[in-house]
């Protein structure tokens, strides 16, 4: 693409933090931007705006001088994404954490996109209502930050997609222009949802500074049946068991972990489980945790119980993390999408791939949505960059035997940089980098960091 940004001139850089200290919009450098690189790259200079206002007048200064630009929240996927042509300014959203309006009657809210999904949700639950996504590490996750990267968490497969729930948004664009679309009500509208166009765009075409939703009412009772299998076989078996039933649990995942060979030997790294969440009335989560076991049963569990109340939540929150907090970084990641029954023949190619080096790999799944998270762990010091890399060359191959797609999560900068992580191009990227001219002419924001280079 012509207009490839490079690092704006200090000169031009100096005019640019004065101009955004003239505004009183709380500004960092030097040293005090070190925490905000991404892959390597440190920006020069930190804003932390408390309102769309500033958000603006922000992206009016870059754009006047010409900075590249990435929007921050709260930092718990920083890692994905292609390494950033250049990376000038970044504006962190975190100072927009307000909830601006809930109707609970009509069952929806309005918030600022800096505000995280943990506390949204203790607002909203106080109402008997929840916002359905739920992303890894919620006590920092942002609103906004959820929505640029567009993925959820196993809860989507009954309660929609981000794109789905969102019904109105307040973005700043390039050009530091605020602009609205859809409202705070939920009603059919004409033409094309611009919010959509966001939801997933890793903040590429603008900057999410306020979203309007819809909400779900939470479940008058919940519970959570998890089980563990003598093979990954059986414990895929058994998902997809409850998967093709007539239930119709919050959520189907599963946890596997790859045996190591040792001299002839072996050590297990944990028998796979998985994990069902049932919500509804109590005679009905009854019935379903009640089917739930008998389908445990004939896929012969080792064990199974049933989980309420904070164990069930500290149970999905720890799956939920994996790979995302600090104690559980990989050294390398990938996020599969394939159909269902495909979920079984990934992980056994997996299985089959030669495990010398120092590398061991575990995989969550969200079952019914048919998305496979794969983390690769250094196992004794450090592995060599041509061990992360062939691990993830064969795994996208086997994803792609299928039929599948895989996005590259997590992997060293140098790795990176000889990729597009986001694989190859789909149908639709003319129209995505039609998109980034009109609305970025000038590839100031994350240039280079979403797919096919955009």
């Amino acid at each position: 693409m012509s207009g490839v940004p490079v690092s704006a001139n200090p000169a031009r850089l100096e005019q640019a933090i004065a101009s955004l200290r003239s505004l009183s919009i709380e500004t960092l450098t030097g040293n005090q931007t070190t925490e905000y690189a991404i892959d390597g790259n440190t920006p020069e200079v930190v804003t932390r705006p408390s309102s769309p206002q500033e958000i603006s007048e922000a992206m009016s200064v870059a754009s006047e001088h010409g900075l590249s630009v990435s929007p921050l929240g709260g930092r718990t996927r920083t890692c994905l994404g292609n390494v950033p042509e250049s990376l000038d300014l970044a504006i962190e959203t975190t100072g927009l954490d307000q909830v601006l309006a809930h109707n609970a009657a009509d069952l929806t809210a309005t918030v600022e996109a800096g505000i995280t999904v943990s506390c949204l949700q203790e607002v909203l639950a106080e109402h008997g209502q929840f916002l359905a996504i739920d992303p890894p590490l919620p006590d920092r996750a942002t609103i906004g930050g959820t929505l640029a990267v567009g993925w959820s968490g196993p809860m989507t497969w009954q309660n929609w997609s981000p794109r789905d729930i969102v019904i109105g948004m307040r973005t700043v664009m390039a050009d530091g222009t605020v602009t609205k679309t859809g409202g705070q009500v939920v009603k059919n509208v004409s033409g094309y949802d611009m919010a959509r166009m966001h939801i997933g765009a890793l903040g590429t075409l603008g900057i999410i500074a306020e979203v309007s939703f819809k909400l779900t009412p939470l479940p008058a009772r919940q519970a959570t049946v998890m089980a563990t299998f003598d093979s990954d076989a059986n414990c895929l078996g058994a998902a997809l068991g409850v998967y093709g039933s007539s239930l119709v649990p919050l959520a189907i995942s599963t946890l596997h972990g790859q045996k190591r060979r040792e001299g002839g030997g072996g050590r297990d790294e944990g028998q796979p489980s998985l994990m069902v969440r049932a919500g509804g009335r109590a005679r009905s989560v009854r019935r379903q945790t009640d089917d739930v076991a008998s389908i445990y049963n004939r896929f012969g569990a080792v064990q199974s119980a049933v989980f309420e109340g904070d164990d069930a939540t500290t149970m999905w929150r720890r799956i939920g993390d994996l790979g995302w907090a600090d104690e559980t970084a990989p050294v390398a990641g990938i996020r599969a999408s394939v159909l269902p029954t495909d979920i079984p023949g990934v992980l056994h190619s997996m299985q089959e791939l030669d495990d010398s080096s120092d590398l061991r790999w575990r995989a969550t799944t969200q079952t019914a949505q048919g998305v496979i998270d794969i983390h690769w762990l250094n196992v004794e010091g450090e592995s060599s960059t041509e061990h992360v890399s062939a691990a993830i060359s064969r795994t996208i191959k086997a994803v792609q035997r299928v039929g599948g797609t895989a996005v590259v999560t997590h992997a060293p900068t140098p790795i990176k940089e000889t990729l597009d992580v986001w694989g190859e191009p789909t149908s639709a990227i003319d129209t995505m980098r039609n998109l980034k001219r009109q609305y970025d002419p000038d590839r100031l924001l994350n240039p280079g960091r979403f797919m096919g280079g955009i």
